[in-house]
């Protein structure tokens, strides 16, 4: 079982996250006296399960800041990787778009490792992320996998899945790099989600 006091620990944070912090991620603005409110009820009843669609968008907003307050406490610099809570499965199921989430507010740099921290069963490999540098309008990313080549333009989000525990890839682009280095070949640890790779222009 989750244990929820991960989830009550970030989510005491809350006054430090402000209506405008919300409203610039939620599919359709809302009142802002509306979201004061919503804002106060999570923070006296922050094990609250989210039901509607809607509700969840709150939640995926609020956590979206926490996270990006809170950074040190998910995101290893020098190991390169993001820790995930298992807890916060119980109030966020849908894995890929956690994931994101955590892509979104952290917004790592080169190469990310992600896992999934249980209290129980140990660190999960999750999969790992690439976020190419000097990306320019018209940048193309291709990615090599076990014989396959996988072209990402600049702009978009990809996923690639890969079934074995760790994976020998190569990275190629014409002027983007990563790790300072317009062609790479490395290893990478997958897991679920397999290989991430993020070329959206910041």
């Amino acid at each position: 079982m989750p244990n929820d006091t991960v989830i009550l620990d970030y989510f005491s944070k809350l006054e430090e996250v402000s209506v405008s912090d919300i409203q610039q991620w939620l599919p359709q603005p809302e009142d802002a006296i509306i979201l004061e409110n919503k804002i106060g009820n999570r923070m006296l009843y922050p094990q609250v399960i989210p039901q509607a669609a809607k509700d969840l968008a709150f939640n995926f907003a609020i956590i979206r800041k926490v996270i990006e307050k809170n950074q040190d406490k998910f995101y290893n610099k020098n190991l390169k990787k993001i820790e995930i809570p298992e807890g916060f499965l119980q109030y966020f199921p849908d894995i890929q778009k956690l994931v994101t989430i955590f892509i979104d507010a952290i917004l790592p740099p080169g190469i990310t490792a992600f896992w999934l921290k249980s209290l129980n069963l140990g660190p999960k490999n999750l999969g790992t992320l690439i976020r190419p540098d000097n990306l320019g309008a018209g940048s193309i990313v291709t990615i090599g996998v076990g014989g396959k080549q996988y072209q990402i333009k600049a702009g978009a989000m990809a996923t690639i899945p890969i079934t074995q525990s760790r994976a020998d890839i190569t990275f190629t682009s014409a002027s983007a790099t990563l790790m300072d280095k317009k062609v790479l070949s490395i290893e990478v640890v997958t897991g679920q989600l397999g290989l991430m790779v993020d070329a959206r222009i910041s």
